[in-house]
């Protein structure tokens, strides 16, 4: 039977989440690039820019979370709870907008589904 040692396992995550935080600071950094490039006209895409800052915005997110992670910041403190709602909410409502722009007219109860603007 394997033994664990839980401050080995410790080191072990640590070591894995700061990989994983640089390669998402990497992400947002290169998609923060692209954004600047295509806002400027210096690239073209078939990406639209909301979706290129989208994913930053994402990879952004993800980064901070495996940060405090690392920090031992486990539980959200209140005021985070609300920003986090926040920033969870725009980013659905990015999400309904990429796949209303997506969806063929003729799929007209998808469309009202994916339709952020309703009430």
């Amino acid at each position: 039977m394997p033994r664990f040692s839980v401050n080995s396992d410790i080191l072990q995550i640590q070591a894995f989440n700061n990989e994983v935080y640089q390669a998402a600071v990497a992400i947002w950094s290169y998609k923060r690039k692209v954004l600047g490039l295509t806002l400027r006209c210096e690239i073209r895409t078939n990406n639209f820019p909301l979706l290129v800052d989208h994913i930053s915005r994402e990879a952004a997110y993800f980064a901070n979370r495996l940060k405090e992670l690392n920090e031992g910041k486990l539980a959200p403190q209140p005021d985070t709870i609300i920003q986090e709602n926040l920033f969870f909410l725009k980013i659905m409502a990015d999400h309904a907008k990429f796949i209303g722009h997506l969806l063929d007219p003729s799929e007209q109860k998808l469309e009202q589904a994916a339709d952020y603007n309703q009430d």
